[in-house]
Order: structure tokens, then sequence, then C-alpha cells
């Protein structure tokens, strides 16, 4: 499974918690592909849902950007909230998904798919969250972890709390 793929399975998870089903996912998946022409339309800044619908923003140079619900036609629709995941996440130029802060990018936990395999890491470094809270479940105090790794206590701390909420 690649990082994309990641990312496209955590947009299906959230229209399955907007109460959509799976054959509208599907449709919406399909029509989505086609229109732009890739095979990961999930993963663009571009897609993305409320309880209302799926829709996409289509960037057309003679008239401007559109906004279409991806059922039946393809109708217009008005700007609708944009789902949490989409804050969680980071893009490229291309507007491809390239970074995932799983807890919001206001916390240091970074997935990048190009540092340490894309296990989650505190970001800027290639430090393992799984690594801190092996050493603090091993008694080492966060003040001594954060030292260790040269890191802030709050970092050590939000890696400690990323750890423990996959665990749960």
């Amino acid at each position: 499974m690649t990082f994309l793929d990641l990312v496209e399975l955590m947009f299906i998870q959230g229209l399955r918690d907007a109460g959509h089903s799976f054959p509208r996912i599907h449709e919406a998946h399909r029509v989505l592909s086609r229109l732009l022409e890739t095979e990961h339309p999930f993963a663009l800044k571009r897609a993305f849902s409320d309880p209302a619908g799926i829709y996409a923003l289509l960037e057309r140079e003679d008239q401007g950007d559109l906004l279409i619900e991806l059922k039946g036609a393809g109708q217009l629709a008005m700007w609708p909230t944009l789902h949490r995941y989409l804050k969680q996440l980071e893009f490229d130029i291309d507007d491809l998904a390239q970074r995932w802060y799983p807890a919001g990018p206001a916390t240091p936990i970074v997935v990048d798919p190009r540092v340490s395999f894309g296990a989650p890491v505190v970001a800027g470094t290639r430090i393992e969250t799984a690594a801190i809270a092996e050493l603090y479940h091993g008694e080492d105090s966060v003040e001594e972890i954060a030292w260790l790794f040269d890191l802030e206590p709050a970092q050590v701390n939000a890696a400690i709390e990323f750890e423990r909420t996959l665990a749960a």
C-alpha cells in the first residue's frame, strides 16, 4: 500500500463517517478519476465532502473554478465546509497529498513517506514516535528523552500521547 492509498482510505473513512454508501463513494471515485485523469483522486486537495455530498473543485481557465457534486450528472454545488482530514494534510505544488499530520498541523507529529519509511516521526526529525514511547515505557523521564534526542519536552509528550492513542 502506498502513502496515496493510505490518504485515500482516510478520505473514504471520512465519507463513510459522513453517511455515504460504498456505491456512492465508488461512483464518485470513478467520476473524479476520469475528470482529473488520476488514479488517486481522493488524495488531491480538490476532493472533499460534507454530509450532503461528495465534491470536487475543478479549475477551468474559461469559466473560473467550478465546484461540482460527484453524483448523477455532476451538478454545481455551493462550497461546503472542508473536512477535518483536509486540514491534516500538506499538499505539494500539484495539490497531491505529501505529508499527514494525524493529530493536526499544530502538533509536531507527521507521517511523510519520504522519512523513516512513512513511520510517524517528530516533525523536522527522523525520530520515530515509537522509539520515544518505548524509552518512556522503559522508565526514562520526558526530560531525559528530550535531552537524549535534543527535543523539547512538548515534542516528547506529543509523541508519547500519539502512541498512546494508537494503542487505544
